[in-house]
């Protein structure tokens, strides 16, 4: 999910790539349906008059659609794209777009629709698969790992970040952080907090911190969630984030410590897929068959 400049809170269904637009000023809703294709990642670039929905596949390549001209335009690995298996987006202040795949990461141009090619690091050694792509609030991209059967890498939620001085990712090595503890699965997603402190989950059930410095990994001492898959991470109102799983639904850390949202309490699943926190303080719920909208405590 993803909110726009202009306060619209986006959002895309997992099958078939249908995206959704609500305005909360008038409580009006747009509706789109891009591609007869599943879905693994959304990003909205432009203002209301330019407006570009992107939709990635994690078979079918990515989608490119034209609000105002209501016209699709379909990547492919015929038509450049380094794989058809896509599973993560993001825009730079340029207005470029990254793109994870099962073969690295690319860069597109939208204005000349060039792509650039990453597959390996700095070291030469491959990027892999790429499930998520975070530009945090400095400006850093951020690329985490995907693990699968043709990955080329061993079983790690390997993190990297991209030098732009070299045009380079360079993989982080710091104490503590989610390569280095050599954890199972994959990077799932990256946020970061009010305080610009950037969080990240894997797959298989641990939470990294990190604070510009140094990272932390939270464990049964910090009373976190242990061995519950997790889905997605977000920014909670003063201190503290959201922590989705998509077996044990929704948690949030603050001062106090962990708190595990109850089933029956507005959004009624377990299985949170993608949150979103949006700039009125209020939190929106990626679930499996709908969305839901958290408006203050729980």
């Amino acid at each position: 999910m993803q909110q726009t400049a202009d306060g619209l809170i986006w959002a895309v269904d997992t099958y078939p790539a249908r995206v959704v637009g609500f305005d909360p000023a008038n409580g009006a809703w747009q509706d789109y349906v891009i591609a007869d294709a599943g879905t693994s990642a959304l990003l909205v670039t432009g203002d209301a008059a330019t407006r570009t929905l992107w939709v990635a596949s994690y078979e079918d390549g990515l989608f490119r659609y034209d609000v105002a001209g209501s016209e699709t335009e379909h990547f492919t690995a015929q038509s450049g794209l380094a794989s058809d298996q896509v599973y993560a987006l993001a825009a730079d202040s340029d207005g470029r777009v990254w793109i994870g795949t099962a073969a690295g990461v690319q860069r597109l141009d939208p204005a000349s629709g060039t792509f650039v090619g990453y597959t390996a690091d700095a070291e030469g050694q491959p990027l892999g698969s790429i499930a998520v792509l975070y530009v945090a609030p400095d400006g850093i991209l951020w690329a985490g790992h995907r693990d699968d059967d043709t990955d080329e890498l061993e079983e790690r939620a390997w993190l990297f970040t991209y030098d732009p001085s070299q045009d380079v990712f360079r993989r982080v090595t710091a104490a503590n952080a989610p390569s280095v503890e050599g954890d199972a699965g994959y990077l799932w997603d990256l946020s970061a907090d009010a305080a610009g402190n950037l969080w990240a989950v894997v797959s298989y059930g641990s939470i990294y911190t990190w604070d510009g410095e140094t990272w932390q990994q939270l464990t049964e001492e910090d009373q976190a969630p242990r061995w519950a898959q997790f889905s997605a991470v977000a920014a909670a109102p003063g201190e503290g984030v959201w922590v989705g799983s998509p077996t044990y639904g929704l948690y949030r850390l603050d001062t106090e410590g962990w708190y595990q949202v109850p089933w029956d309490e507005g959004f009624g699943a377990r299985a949170v897929l993608d949150l979103l926190a949006a700039r009125d303080g209020t939190l929106w719920i990626g679930l499996y068959g709908g969305l839901a909208h958290l408006v203050g405590e729980p």
